[in-house]
């Protein structure tokens, strides 16, 4: 290892200036990288004493070298935020203990340990530098010393895997005429012992340092809608410098538009404007002719500026038009919803974004063309679904739906609709949050999963209603056209954090194997100084198939990358003004959606949390999001359906109901029970508290026929039955 001996002239800390003479020199070694494609170097130090302070940058090449993080530290008060990469290549040092002490340590003392991920093989230079940050080395009595590393040689080992990848876009795989760089696609190198992950660049460029070994080398193209012309391809390494260099071409399956988009905003604050963002992107095979996104907005929210030029509103549709969308081609626009100030706290706000043309290709054959649309609204004393075959032919058999107050399922149901019929139901509107699940039909197109929740329809009977339930279960967003952002209105809140969508089911936040999910990372600069530089690492769960993320929308541009489980969201030059300055301006965000691994047993915990870096300072962790893995989580909390009371023990007097008949519980004592009555299409024609374990249903508000009823107590199911009105 060639070692090198600079004499600096160093500025030290406090305005103190020297009359240039060190008075002594603080040795550093940098160690032998350990590692082939993750490497780890030591940073040792020698004649370490009475140091008080010191700062240096550390420069290295990043086309060979791309740091991950400091670790091992043996100085009191070190940590990550001592490090700042404001630049590819510029490691940024900086450490002055809280003690105002200084500090020795042995010779041979490891102080730091630099992580990188090799990029490619071969030799290549670390240095110390005066630029961007001026060498710095202080001691307890305000004397400078001199640093006597300038650069060191490192050999990097490790077998080379790269290529580019291409989108043929005019022509086949024998006679590509035109193709795109495939930017961000993902490439797989993996053999029964290891797998390698990585996305390629904006130039569709992919480049891993690997163990030396054979792997299969694939490339997974965005959509099933692309081909790969020669896909799985043997790579062959069996010692370190190899360099295996594999191209490959995607080709249209099929010649579509597949349009994505995803709307968000950090956060929803009544009598504030509300800083929204739209993702877009044409991940098809052909272009998407006269696109637009049509917006569908909460009626509590009111357009207050859009950051596009062709665009229109008609009541709560909010409508953009952005033309024609080539193949890979993507876009963002921004704009800002004003909240009324009336809403409450913890009150949901949805925005849905559906993006045309909305075209699924390689319909299946099966499909019998109907398709099942829902709606709900709130319409005086009632919450109404309607439900309805949106499709050009009957449905060829009933569908089951399900509907939820709450987190209770209380009533499930078939329903068979022809071409454009339209059916509905009806619920008290009690203030409870209700939210209906309605099967689609067999073999339709896509991934459609009709539901909708309809939430402050009404008052219980403390005068207010249920919060906290809208986002327990998943959107209808599963097509990419299509995209929902609810979000509770918000006061006080931890301004970085991390938030999973659907939430889940109680405290367990219960979800279904091979439900979706969807991140949303927020950040907010809350230091006294504009952030230059924002970095998110988030390293993915077991349970989940790195695969399949698919990077959203944001306030901010990003660059994107996968290294195996490791995902980076880079915002470079944000210029985040601090919150002093610039509250509003002073938050960001960014959103991912991943798949679960396929059929995910009961009880996998899938956990997840992110590091949130700015410039200087340490990272940022935020809070730990969970799900469980379950099946019949619902069902379990209405167990007593499958435990009724027994039947002597509920008496209904008299029956049939001619003037009035009351409903008694003689077995226990009730402490927050309710009669309700049903008729028989499944509407909720009456709910009666019951006060003394009794409740009086009149003949007058009922007309003559068959009703079921159900008994609640706290929410719990404890006796169905059947009342007859003469």
């Amino acid at each position: 290892m060639k070692k090198g001996l600079s004499i600096l002239l160093f500025l030290a800390l406090f305005s103190f200036r020297s009359n240039g003479q060190c008075v002594d020199t603080l040795y550093v070694n940098i160690t032998e990288p350990i590692g082939i494609d993750t490497l780890s170097i030591d940073i040792e130090v020698a004649n370490f004493k009475d140091i008080f302070s010191m700062q240096w940058t550390m420069i290295f090449d990043p086309a060979y070298l791309e740091y991950v993080t400091a670790e091992d530290f043996g100085l009191s008060d070190l940590g990550m935020g001592n490090f700042n990469l404001t630049n590819p290549g510029e490691l940024r040092f900086s450490w002055n203990p809280s003690s105002g002490l200084g500090e020795t340590v042995d010779n041979g003392t490891s102080i730091y340990s630099v992580k990188f991920a090799s990029l490619q093989s071969g030799d290549t230079d670390i240095c110390f530098s005066n630029d961007p940050i001026v060498i710095e080395i202080v001691n307890g009595d305000f004397e400078e010393l001199c640093l006597n590393e300038e650069c060191t040689d490192v050999s990097l080992n490790g077998a080379v895997y790269s290529g580019n990848v291409t989108a043929i876009v005019d022509g086949d795989c024998a006679n590509p005429n035109v193709e795109n760089v495939a930017t961000n696609w993902l490439v797989r190198m993996f053999n029964n012992e290891k797998e390698y992950l990585v996305t390629t660049d904006a130039e569709g460029f992919y480049s891993k340092v690997v163990i030396p070994d054979d792997y299969t080398i694939s490339v997974i193209p965005p959509t099933y809608l692309w081909g790969i012309c020669d896909n799985n391809i043997q790579g062959s390494s069996s010692m370190n410098g190899d360099v295996v260099s594999t191209n490959f071409k995607a080709y249209a399956e099929s010649e579509c538009p597949y349009m994505e988009v995803d709307v968000s905003a950090p956060f929803v604050r009544r009598c504030f404007d509300n800083y929204y963002s739209i993702d877009y992107c044409n991940q098809g095979t052909i272009t998407a002719n006269d696109a637009f996104i049509e917006l569908e907005l909460d009626e509590d929210f009111s357009v207050s500026n859009v950051d596009h030029p062709d665009y229109s509103i008609d009541g709560n549709i909010l409508t953009l038009n952005i033309g024609d969308v080539p193949p890979s081609e993507c876009g963002s626009i921004d704009f800002q919803l004003y909240l009324d100030c009336e809403v409450e706290l913890g009150e949901t706000q949805c925005v849905n974004a559906h993006i045309y043309p909305d075209t699924i290709c390689n319909a299946d054959a099966l499909w019998s063309g109907a398709s099942v649309e829902v709606k709900g609204v709130c319409e005086g004393d009632s919450v109404r679904f309607y439900i309805e075959n949106i499709g050009d032919m009957d449905m060829l058999g009933p569908v089951e739906f399900i509907v939820t107050e709450d987190d209770v399922m209380f009533q499930e149901g078939e329903i068979n609709l022809d071409a454009a019929e339209l059916t509905s139901l009806a619920f008290n509107a009690n203030g409870s949050t209700y939210r209906i699940n309605v099967n689609q039909v067999e073999f339709h197109p896509g991934f459609s999963s009709p539901t909708v929740a309809v939430e402050a329809c009404g008052t219980n009977n403390q005068g207010s209603f249920s919060i906290g339930y809208v986002n327990m279960f998943s959107e209808n967003e599963q097509n990419s056209f299509l995209s929902v952002d609810c979000q509770e209105t918000i006061g006080s809140y931890d301004p970085n954090d991390k938030r999973g969508y659907p939430v889940g089911y109680q405290e367990e936040h219960y979800i279904k194997a091979n439900t979706d999910l969807e991140y949303k990372i927020r950040f907010q600069n809350v230091g006294t100084d504009t952030a230059f530089r924002v970095v998110i690492v988030d390293t993915i769960s077991e349970f989940l198939n790195v695969q399949t993320i698919r990077p959203g929308a944001s306030s901010h541009d990003y660059d994107f990358s996968i290294n195996d489980r490791v995902v980076q969201f880079v915002f470079n030059d944000i210029d985040l003004v601090d919150s002093l300055t610039n509250e509003a301006g002073s938050h960001g965000f960014v959103k991912f959606k991943v798949s679960q691994n396929p059929n995910n047993l009961d009880g996998s915990l899938i956990l997840n949390s992110a590091d949130i870096y700015f410039d200087f300072n340490d990272p940022v962790k935020t809070n730990n999001t969970d799900h469980l893995v379950g099946s019949d989580f619902i069902e379990s909390v209405i167990s007593g359906i499958k435990n009724l009371l027994p039947d002597e023990s509920v008496l209904v007097r008299p029956h049939p109901v001619v003037d009035f008949s009351e409903v008694k519980i003689e077995s226990t004592t009730l402490r927050n029970a309710t009669l309700t009555v049903y008729n028989l299409s499944g509407q909720r024609i009456l709910e009666i508290p019951m006060i003394n374990n009794s409740a009086f249903v009149q003949r007058s508000n009922l007309q003559a026929g068959m009703y079921t009823y159900e008994i609640r107590d706290n929410k719990e199911i404890i006796s169905l039955g059947k009342l007859i009105v003469q």
